[in-house]
């Protein structure tokens, strides 16, 4: 089994789709998908040159590197593969800090920024009503961080 992480690309919007949990009945989130292609910010996980996962990575949330996405096909999912495309990006961090969020139902990307040294740092109500947002951080070593 090959692994290799690489820079999204317009060819790999269809695989994207596919993949995403979210994509096939959210016309939004495949749109969402095809913005974040355009400005550069995924990265794509590929298992024997097939794409399993991506991840994006933006400086929106205050300025800070965040992990806006990560997504597995759920196939692969409990393989460590996450974990994988989270060091990836933590390697490409450009401050000190990177920040991530999860709702509060999803107890496996909780316990995956837990056992990676994330901490929770807040929350937020009403994105997903019911459902909170848990917010998460962790202190990047600073001879990786470029701020």
């Amino acid at each position: 089994m090959k692994v290799r992480i690489k820079d999204g690309s317009f060819t790999d919007a269809s695989d994207l789709k596919k993949i995403d949990s979210v994509a096939s009945g959210n016309p939004k989130r495949a749109q969402q998908i095809d913005d974040w292609l355009m400005h550069d910010v995924v990265r794509v996980l590929l298992i024997d040159e097939h794409i399993t996962g991506y991840a994006v990575l933006d400086n929106y949330f205050f300025h800070y590197d965040h992990i806006e996405m990560l997504m597995i096909a759920e196939a692969q999912r409990g393989k460590r593969l996450g974990q994988m495309l989270i060091e990836d990006l933590e390697q490409l961090a450009e401050t000190d800090k990177m920040f991530t969020s999860t709702n509060l139902s999803n107890s496996m990307m909780q316990r995956l920024l837990s056992r990676i040294g994330y901490r929770t740092c807040g929350y937020i109500d009403e994105i997903d009503p019911g459902d909170p947002e848990i917010v998460y951080v962790k202190n990047l070593k600073k001879e990786n961080a470029k701020k």
